[in-house]
């Protein structure tokens, strides 16, 4: 049966124009989620290369702890004014004048208060953030060395949740395109998903050693992008546009 006959039978076009937007709602709410983690991380609003390059790249003025709680952890603050001096705390590590017996005391005597009150919902065993808990110093420390981005483990981790969750929403789309959708179009749109995934990820590992990789990153997503949103948004108008029943 090809795909004409298809859609000849009863109940196939609401079926595939439910299955198609049910895809398309997929990338939409993967790229909201992309955006809210990556475009907080350089301060400035929107997303950018820097946003990218800090991600993968990270932020060589800095480190993790500081990022977070000036960039996608801020608004869990309950007294704003926490976070400079908290920052200037998580900084100290990288000065000449480093005491580490008073930066640790300030750690129990100030520090941990706030963690406790503001954080520890999530960064404690069982919570949401379990993975990376701030219960003492020790688990705190590790994220106060100059930022480098992602280790391999944790980059490859991230590959392969991406690419398996975003290569199935590729593979799906480009069947419909190929089925569904005329040729040259089909052929086109069909690859452009799977050839942008590559590329995305690809830019991750490339932009964790040299920051000028980052372009890739975004013409990865948007080469997946075009794919996606071209797909659906034609293949809704073959379904319930003019001549959509000839």
């Amino acid at each position: 049966m090809n795909g004409r006959d298809f859609l000849t039978r009863p109940g196939a076009r609401p079926f595939l124009s439910l299955v198609s937007l049910a895809l398309l709602a997929g990338w939409f709410t993967a790229f909201v989620n992309l955006y809210l983690s990556y475009a907080p991380l350089d301060g400035e609003p929107g997303l950018g290369l820097r946003d990218i390059e800090y991600h993968f790249h990270g932020n060589r003025n800095t480190n993790r702890f500081a990022s977070m709680i000036n960039g996608p952890m801020a608004e869990n603050f309950f007294d704003p004014n926490d976070i400079p001096w908290m920052t200037e705390w998580a900084l100290a590590p990288g000065r000449p004048d480093f005491d580490p017996e008073a930066h640790r005391r300030v750690f129990e005597e100030r520090v941990l208060p706030v963690l406790e009150d503001d954080c520890q919902l999530c960064h404690v065993e069982g919570g949401k953030a379990d993975f990376a808990p701030l219960t003492s110093y020790e688990e705190v420390e590790h994220l106060l060395q100059v930022d480098t981005g992602p280790d391999t483990a944790a980059l490859a981790r991230f590959s392969h949740f991406h690419l398996i969750g975003m290569g199935l929403l590729a593979a799906l789309t480009g069947l419909l395109a190929l089925v569904f959708l005329p040729i040259p179009a089909a052929g086109i749109l069909s690859c452009l998903p799977a050839a942008g995934l590559l590329l995305d990820v690809g830019g991750w590992w490339l932009t964790r050693e040299t920051a000028r990789a980052a372009p890739l990153v975004i013409l990865g997503g948007g080469l997946f992008a075009a794919g996606i949103v071209g797909t659906h948004l034609l293949l809704q108008a073959r379904l319930w546009g003019p001549g959509s029943r000839r």
